[in-house]
């Protein structure tokens, strides 16, 4: 279309600020059972996953236990387990919304590598593992409990 002023087809207004509304997942590591843990068998772990941002999650967020010396999930002295029913340890879309919590009750449990050092560990966790879900912090997915609970055996 052909105008008599082409030069007044936009507007500009002054500048709005726009709040970026994004979940923020936390994880609570509870507790656990089986205190003393021989190798090649499971501990079953309690926790919780906390949604501190102001929407739901829209994809599946993976979870990840580990057994730690020094309550730093990630590090070189981290021993990996897995889980005993594969991929059931997740958060699904629609469970949390503003201020909502997931509890997470691993009652199937976390395997325990046979090549697992005997010592007293910690259960250290990460929510989100997979960094799937866009997060307002992405640094506060990591917990670990409190206190050493697992002692595995020397061997």
């Amino acid at each position: 279309m052909n105008e008599f002023n082409e030069s007044n087809n936009g507007l500009c207004t002054n500048p709005y600020p726009v709040k970026v509304v994004l979940p923020d997942l936390i994880l609570r590591v509870a507790s656990l059972t089986n205190k003393v843990v021989a190798v090649g068998t499971s501990v079953s772990v309690t926790g919780t996953v906390a949604n501190t941002g102001l929407i739901d999650i829209a994809v599946v967020a993976a979870l990840d236990y580990r057994l730690s010396k020094d309550r730093t999930y990630g590090n070189a002295d981290d021993i990996v387990m897995t889980p005993v029913v594969p991929n059931s340890v997740y958060v699904n879309p629609g469970t949390m919304g503003l201020g909502g919590t997931y509890p997470l009750t691993q009652t199937v449990g976390m395997l325990v590598p046979a090549n697992t050092p005997g010592g007293v560990y910690y259960i250290c966790g990460i929510v989100d593992v997979s960094a799937k879900v866009s997060e307002v912090n992405e640094s506060n997915n990591t917990a670990c409990s409190a206190t050493a609970y697992v002692t595995i055996p020397a061997h």
